[in-house]
């Protein structure tokens, strides 16, 4: 094998020495930079999953009370977002789906009020057909299960808009897993509902919830992943 050094001009030389110097120098400030980026990153979950093995305690009880910290201040960046006026239909659609995945409840009345949002219209393949664009708000609110209930029985006793209440009963058809059970929540409801309009509103709906084919709610209410 040939020593290239040899061939080298002796200028040639010194430059390659120098620069071979100046990394190993710099090797160590870059890999404690790496770890420190790493130790950046790295998730509360991932610190909580790493921890667990070996931890005491008061670590595992401030790593949970951390994580618990970081996901209300997320909701509430996600609520702030879902509910601006500014917000296209994409960013509140993001913004409904990872609430889903956040199991966020405070998150229910504000997904209930837009369950109709999708972004659509900005599909233009395949690809793009996901629960966080077609259904977001559907999505989650199933993911968030029970405290969604009382807000999708409200939609139905409170809205004349066909989809919102079709989306409302698939919703509760989901959580409940069971169109018998649903049944006898909006039966309960029409019984103690005073007002004539909303009682109308929630016979229309048991009417609409027996036509309700397991296709269709399939295809209306696409369900968020949890973490």
């Amino acid at each position: 094998m040939k020593n290239y050094s040899l061939i080298l001009k002796p200028v040639q030389r010194r430059m390659l020495a120098a620069l071979w110097l100046g990394y190993a120098a710099l090797f160590p400030v870059i890999c404690i930079a790496q770890t420190n980026n790493l130790q950046i990153d790295k998730s509360i979950a991932d610190q909580i999953v790493a921890a667990i093995p070996n931890a005491g305690l008061r670590q595992i009880d401030d790593l949970f009370e951390k994580d618990e910290e970081h996901r209300q201040q997320l909701a509430g960046e996600l609520l702030r977002l879902l509910n601006a006026k500014d917000s296209n239909d994409c960013v509140k659609c993001y913004a409904a789906y990872y609430l889903g995945i956040l199991h966020s409840a405070e998150a229910v009345d504000s997904l209930a009020s837009q369950i109709t949002l999708n972004c659509a219209r900005f599909v233009h393949s395949i690809q793009g057909i996901t629960p966080w664009r077609m259904c977001p708000a559907t999505a989650a609110l199933v993911a968030i299960g029970a405290p969604s209930i009382p807000a999708m029985i409200r939609n139905v006793s409170a809205s004349d808009d066909a989809q919102v209440v079709k989306l409302s009963l698939a919703v509760l058809c989901r959580i409940d897993g069971d169109k018998d059970i649903v049944r006898l929540r909006l039966q309960k409801a029409l019984e103690k509902e005073p007002d004539k309009t909303k009682q109308a509103r929630l016979q229309t709906a048991l009417t609409t919830l027996t036509a309700l084919t397991d296709t269709e709610m399939s295809a209306l209410v696409w369900p968020a992943r949890s973490t």
